[in-house]
């Protein structure tokens, strides 16, 4: 069988390259230089009639990961949109709440669901109503259920009572809504949450 001369002349069925026998050694000295030679084209990611079906090696960090120099094709498809960051949301007043102070948040994306964490402020009207406000989204999503999203958050008054949060999607405005009632303390109250959501 001839030596071959582009990686493309390999076969994946063993039986199908060469050499096939009998042949002399200097064939066989060929054979073994081609196949050297087919091996560093793949390393080299060019040559020899190489097409790789790969982008260039690039290390899987999380500089790239948010740098977007990540071979994508690399990975698989829900790490293709993987990403993280930090941002500071804009709250809304909506139901009970004097005043709102936001503390910057962390977040991280896979694929088609981020997940976000943090603190802020939340300053009650009035004892013992229901308080609800709204907390922007880091990725744009285009919610259609209140399902989407949802988490949870936690506070404790002066007199350490402890308050929770429903966290839901708001459709009509496209970011986490906040559902809790307020103590007998009307105090300013530091608020601890993580939620997740959908892109859609």
């Amino acid at each position: 069988m001839p030596v071959p001369t582009l990686i493309t002349d390999l076969s994946t069925t063993i039986a199908s390259n060469s050499p096939a026998g009998g042949d002399t050694p200097a064939d066989g000295d060929n054979h073994i230089r081609a196949l050297a030679a087919f091996i560093a084209s793949i390393m080299a990611n060019s040559g020899n009639g190489w097409t790789s079906p790969y982008a260039v090696a690039t290390a899987l960090n999380a500089s790239n990961l948010t740098s977007g120099t990540v071979p994508t094709a690399r990975l698989p498809t829900d790490l293709q949109t993987a990403s993280a960051g930090t941002y500071t949301p804009t709250l809304t007043a909506i139901t009970n709440v004097t005043s709102l102070t936001p503390f910057v948040c962390q977040w991280m994306r896979v694929g088609s669901v981020v997940a976000v964490s943090g603190l802020l402020v939340m300053d009650p009207t009035a004892a013992n109503t229901n308080t609800q406000w709204g907390m922007s989204l880091p990725v744009a999503s285009n919610f259609a259920a209140s399902e989407q999203c949802g988490g949870t958050g936690a506070s404790k008054d002066v007199s350490d009572v402890t308050m929770t949060a429903l966290i839901t999607a708001d459709s009509a405005n496209d970011r986490a809504n906040f559902s809790t009632r307020s103590s007998a303390d009307t105090g300013s109250n530091q608020w601890a949450f993580s939620f997740t959501y959908r892109i859609v």
